[in-house]
């Protein structure tokens, strides 16, 4: 059956048509008008973010100048702190100090023998063991130095023991006649043994042969790359008193990992 708009009334035609046209519009409005509102929702969604993404950029901005100022006070407090506590341990500077702070306080240091290290948990614990030599004051002005080392240095286990006094010599040799005196030996004069310790081997043999010493020359194995190639320890300690041209022993350190 065949149907024809012409054959129906003027106001059926219109209320036909206006039916078509409403479909027509319904179905743009569902398939095109929906989807554009709704990915133009997504991208006014993604424009908000992105402008409170460049709204904090822009207050971060505004802080730039305070936190290069933080930066540069950290560095600094991670300077002073690495002088606290350096990265890498060096026996050798660390004596040098030492025995720079012993000669402003009057005292002479014998003997500088480092100990093996001690891990803890947040450091590296060094140990040394020191023997020196002077007065009461001398040490107390020692203590005060080390207490303001830019280096963490903790002192234990002191022990501090009266010097013993020298015996009289016999004068028995010297007894008797004139001509007694004449033939009796004489002894070779005393001369203080200079602290070589911390010192290259080669400058150390030069220091004792300067004063009067001969010089004999051990390997002593360390772990600490530092001590290699120096004078570790010696014996008669530095400061002590020997008989000129006697020998005197140097531990040169040997690093062995």
């Amino acid at each position: 059956m065949q149907l024809s708009l012409s054959k129906l009334s003027w106001q059926a035609q219109i209320g036909a048509f206006v039916a078509v046209c409403l479909c027509a519009t319904a179905g743009f409005w569902y398939f095109f008008v929906l989807d554009a509102q709704a990915e133009l929702a997504v991208r006014r969604t993604r424009l908000t973010s992105l402008r409170t993404d460049a709204a904090r950029g822009m207050a971060t901005v505004r802080r730039l100048p305070e936190f290069e100022g933080q930066v540069a006070e950290l560095e600094g407090r991670l300077e002073s702190l690495q002088a606290v506590l350096p990265e890498e341990k060096d026996v050798a500077d660390i004596l040098r100090r030492l025995q720079a702070l012993a000669t402003q306080s009057n005292l002479s240091i014998q003997r500088f023998t480092p100990q093996p290290s001690v891990q803890q948990t947040m450091y590296v614990e060094v140990p040394f063991k020191l023997q020196a030599e002077g007065t009461y004051h001398s040490l107390g002005a020692f203590f005060e130095r080390i207490s303001k080392f830019p280096r963490i240095i903790n002192i234990s286990h002191i022990s501090i023991k009266a010097k013993p006094q020298p015996q009289p010599k016999s004068d028995e040799n010297t007894q008797g006649n004139g001509h007694d005196k004449g033939n009796a030996s004489q002894t070779p004069a005393a001369a203080t043994v200079p602290n070589v310790v911390g010192e290259d081997k080669d400058t150390a043999k030069a220091d004792l042969a300067n004063a009067g010493f001969h010089v004999r020359k051990e390997n002593q194995d360390t772990s600490d790359p530092n001590q290699d190639g120096l004078v570790v320890d010696q014996s008669p300690p530095g400061g002590s008193s020997a008989q000129s041209g006697s020998h005197v022993t140097i531990y040169v350190g040997r690093y062995r990992d």
